[in-house]
């Protein structure tokens, strides 16, 4: 699955492991576990818009709604 942003084509591998990859480099260890979900998912169902309340519920429901606010913009940071 190939996805191009600001005209830098990055291509993510979602079986046999996550691998993003663009041009000679390949990244295969996130900051953490729900970095790489997050990832995932996004590129799984990059068709539709992602409220960040639900990407907290899916990924951070288990905290308080500022935890997860934290927890979402440090993993897209």
């Amino acid at each position: 699955m190939a996805l191009a942003s600001r005209n830098v084509e990055w291509t993510i591998a979602l079986l046999g492991g996550l691998r993003a990859r663009h041009a000679e480099r390949e990244v295969t260890r996130f900051r953490t576990h729900k970095t790489a979900v997050l990832l995932a998912y996004l590129a799984f169902y990059r068709s539709r818009p992602h409220p960040r309340d639900a990407l907290i519920d899916l990924l951070w429901g288990e905290g308080t709604p500022e935890a997860g606010r934290q927890s979402l913009s440090k993993a897209i940071s």
